[in-house]
């Protein structure tokens, strides 16, 4: 061995600045790609639960006011007398539909029947609209929709008061239109007017069908979600307001007041 040849050096090499710069700018890239698709797929979770929100809700709504307006009218009877006869008209001569017109606001509708049966919290009979007992008797639910957001009703079973309770969230709107026979011996609705052309008890004794529209509206903004697609209950595009809307529509036949369910005479064949 030459010991008069020194070994050679291993000199340790660093970054640069520009290698430093080069990898942080990656990194940086890679981060702001996965909080994008981070955030893209926030949003579309976001939007999901708002779109299923939005759908219950209506669903709901419709649902609650439909099921009072078909058993609108519904009379008194004995089914212990198969013969018996049967007055379509409600004890004292009340309305079985009667609604107030809300302008700018929504609309309210006030649904009356009799019950035939007894109170069962199971089968949901024999109650208002809360699931309040009425037993045998007159059944008066009024709905309405609060200024917090919310479809109410208001019932006359056991442990009733005037203040509206919820039965449905995110509503904004209600509006309902009333399907009108020419005269109160015709069984079928000519014209659909507003709760404002229904002016007399005999008009409300003419109500055939109900339309019923309900808007529900998703309680948080989300950016750039900009204006739902569609109209409202009152024909007018969605505001701008980055919130999710929908509307929910049906039309329900007042069926005893219908063709078919009124006999001759008022009694059964």
């Amino acid at each position: 061995m030459n010991a008069g040849r020194r070994p050679a050096r291993h000199r340790a090499h660093g970054l640069t600045l520009t290698e430093m710069m080069v990898g942080l700018s990656a990194g940086l890239l890679v981060t702001m790609a996965g909080s994008s698709t981070l955030l893209l797929a926030r949003q579309g979770f976001q939007t999901a639960s708002d779109q299923s929100l939005n759908f219950d809700s209506g669903r709901l709504a419709v649902d609650q006011v439909a099921r009072s307006v078909r058993m609108a009218g519904s009379p008194p009877f004995d089914p212990a007398t198969v013969t018996a006869g049967i007055s379509f008209a409600l004890p004292g001569n009340v309305l079985a539909l009667e609604g107030v017109e809300g302008g700018t606001s929504p609309a309210s509708l006030t649904v009356r029947y009799w019950s035939n049966q007894a109170y069962d919290a199971a089968r949901m009979v024999g109650a208002d609209c809360l699931g309040q007992a009425v037993g045998v008797g007159l059944v008066v639910n009024t709905f309405s929709v609060t200024t917090s957001g919310s479809l109410a009703c208001v019932g006359n079973g056991t442990g009733a008061s005037a203040t509206p309770a919820p039965v449905a969230s995110n509503v904004t709107d209600l509006q309902v239109r009333y399907g009108i026979s020419a005269t109160a011996e015709d069984h079928s609705a000519v014209r659909f007017v507003d709760a404002t052309t229904v002016t007399s008890d005999l008009a409300w004794s003419r109500v055939r069908n109900v339309e019923l529209c309900v808007e529900v509206t998703a309680p948080d903004k989300r950016p750039g979600a900009g204006a739902s697609p569609g109209l409202n209950c009152r024909g007018a595009a969605f505001p701008n307001d980055n919130r999710l809307r929908k509307t929910y529509r049906t039309t329900v036949n007042v069926r005893n007041y219908t063709a078919g369910n009124i006999f001759p005479n008022n009694a059964m064949p």
